[in-house]
């Protein structure tokens, strides 16, 4: 019988755990700073490094210890809150109400594999990202722990030889898995011009590090790249660099995608969504159909071929900021268009309707069109032409306003909003497209916004803030948005609907 109700620690192994998060910390900052110690500096002072290091590894082997003695977790009956005990000098105390827990997650990262410990974090309503975490707990007190805090019981019981994993009384429980063919398909159509960016930023890294470390011995010569480029043939090069890009751009995203989504298991009962995945670090999450404030799919021209989309969930998140609720949201990826209808059934209880449509006005194409391609060309022209003795670069000006015209006419087409006495719908994007999708009665602020010199064309924005996040559309008809703000703000008023 597993009782919260008396004050219990963590797993005395996870001191282990506890120290290798520190030493994982503290080489993630100093290992570059180290590296260049040794390799550079005196016999001397290489000695002092390693004794400084040992003495260091020694010290927070004995704040994990101190840690693991000071932390206690227990559930107090007669107020009905769970308390966390814990710090060493700084002694605290978080107190939370159980009718107030919105999520509980069991988690389990690379170093908790090794040691065989799991994470339970807790989230509350009210409180900025993770209310609690807790560490270093075995399997089976933080699936009780989980059942405990989301059922508001005091004790579960554990030696009648059920499988907890698994809920006896629930005979609707459906089991899925996404196909490592699904995965695969998403790794190779997502995420292109992120992973590209980030390729960049790390050569460029790279490079910076090898030129203050070897100095004139890593510089290139500008004279022998061009003798190379002129032997070779320029088109060459531009093909076997745009070539390596792809595939590391792919191979990339696809590593990124398994590690990630590895074994992605959904468990469907009667009123919730146990998902589980993770290839090196688990994680097991609860989506409750009440809960889930705004969902996000988001389809490429690819993914639409393949059947496959991407689906994004933001559920009660608390005080965050709406790019930490993006950030956190939890992913479903590779589901096909019957996965996502089940999915929506679950939720909402049907299929979202588009409804009116509400349409971008054409001043959003020709904002863009004006900043992203003729002013950056305008400031091209004239303060770096002095710089550039070959003319034929200037034709590539006209190439980059196509395209920055096909682009930003394609955005704005494609942007709309889709407004229906059940459902809102905003859809945008120009490669991946995504629709986002709220119920009106979520809705806990509406903001409504013109600048003065749309005034006088009737343009204007509306902002829809929500418990996991804040949806945005802008450049349409401000008196439209101005109607269905009354209307939006009578549903809210009038709904008895209870979304926590």
């Amino acid at each position: 019988m597993e009782n919260f109700s008396q004050p219990q620690r963590q797993s005395k192994i996870g001191i282990i755990a506890h120290f290798l998060y520190a030493l994982q910390k503290l080489l993630r900052a100093f290992v570059p700073l180290l590296i260049i110690i040794l390799l550079k500096a005196e016999s001397q002072t290489r000695i002092y490094v390693i004794v400084g290091s040992v003495f260091l590894c020694v010290l927070l082997l004995v704040m994990a210890y101190l840690n693991f003695k000071n932390f206690y977790f227990y559930i107090r009956p007669e107020s009905n809150e769970f308390i966390v005990e814990k710090g060493v000098f700084n002694r605290s105390k978080i107190m939370i109400q159980l009718e107030k827990i919105q999520q509980v997650n069991i988690n389990q990262s690379f170093v908790q594999k090794l040691v065989g410990v799991f994470a339970v974090e807790i989230d509350s309503a009210g409180g900025s990202g993770k209310e609690v975490m807790i560490n270093s707990v075995s399997y089976e007190v933080a699936i009780a722990l989980k059942r405990c805090l989301l059922e508001h019981t005091v004790s579960v019981a554990s030696d009648t030889g059920a499988d907890l994993t698994q809920t006896t009384s629930d005979q609707n429980t459906k089991t899925s898995k996404i196909s490592m063919g699904s995965l695969i398909k998403v790794g190779l159509t997502s995420r292109y011009i992120q992973t590209f960016l980030i390729i960049l930023l790390f050569l460029n890294t790279i490079y910076e590090q090898l030129t203050n470390y070897l100095g004139d011995r890593f510089e290139l010569d500008p004279e022998q790249m061009e003798a190379y480029v002129n032997q070779y043939w320029i088109g060459y090069v531009i093909l076997f660099f745009a070539v390596l890009s792809i595939l590391s751009v792919l191979i990339i995203n696809l590593i990124r995608i398994l590690y990630k989504f590895y074994n992605f298991t959904i468990i469907k009962e009667s009123n919730s969504l146990l998902l589980s995945f993770g290839l090196l670090a688990t994680r097991s999450t609860i989506i409750r159909p009440n809960r889930v404030q705004v969902i996000k799919t988001v389809q490429n021209y690819f993914q639409k071929r393949w059947d496959i989309l991407q689906i994004h969930i933001r559920q009660v998140a608390g005080e965050e900021s709406d790019k930490q609720n993006k950030k956190s949201a939890l992913e479903i990826p590779g589901c096909s268009a019957v996965e996502k209808e089940d999915l929506f059934q679950m939720i909402y209880g049907q299929q979202p309707v588009e409804g009116v449509a509400l349409k971008s006005s054409n001043r959003f194409f020709w904002t863009r069109f004006f900043f992203f391609g003729l002013l950056p060309i305008v400031l091209f022209l004239l303060f770096f032409r002095d710089y550039i003795a070959n003319m034929e670069w200037y034709a590539v000006l006209p190439l980059y306003l196509i395209l920055v015209s096909g682009v930003s006419y394609r955005m704005y087409r494609l942007r709309t909003l889709y407004i229906h006495p059940k459902f809102i719908v905003i859809k945008k994007g120009f490669w991946d497209i995504s629709r986002e999708i709220i119920e009106p009665y979520k809705i806990q602020k509406i903001e409504t916004t013109q600048f003065f010199w749309q005034r006088t064309s009737d343009i204007g924005g509306v902002s829809l803030y929500t418990a996991g996040g804040v949806l945005r559309f802008n450049s349409t008809k401000y008196s439209e948005i101005k109607k269905y703000v009354d209307y939006w703000l009578f549903q809210i008023e009038t709904s008895t609907k209870n979304w926590m």
